[in-house]
């Protein structure tokens, strides 16, 4: 993916031992950082009581650039976090944006 674009994902999670209670889902995203170091930044997907043991969810994260975040090129990681817990993870790559 190039800088500028957006990325996507979709997942079907299985909430059978979550039904009946409280489940935050959450996305993580570990940015490249210009010193080539990773910066973790968490972001909110909802927050639910469980009452049927399947969700499926379409998400997607914009990479364009805006005033309070750079992205820098590299390989960058995407979590899924349910209750705080890692539950998935994709490493994808982000290059610059080249005309």
């Amino acid at each position: 993916m190039v800088i500028g674009q957006k990325i996507g994902f979709q997942l079907s999670l299985n909430l059978e031992k979550f039904i009946g209670q409280k489940v935050r889902l959450e996305y993580a995203i570990s940015f490249v950082r210009k010193q080539k170091t990773p910066y973790r930044k968490v972001f909110k997907i909802s927050e639910f009581m469980a009452i049927t043991a399947v969700k499926n969810i379409n998400k997607h994260h914009d990479f364009k650039t805006i005033s309070t975040r750079t992205y820098y090129a590299g390989k960058h990681k995407v979590e899924l976090l349910v209750n705080g817990v890692v539950m998935a993870e994709s490493e994808f790559t982000v290059s610059e944006n080249r005309l």
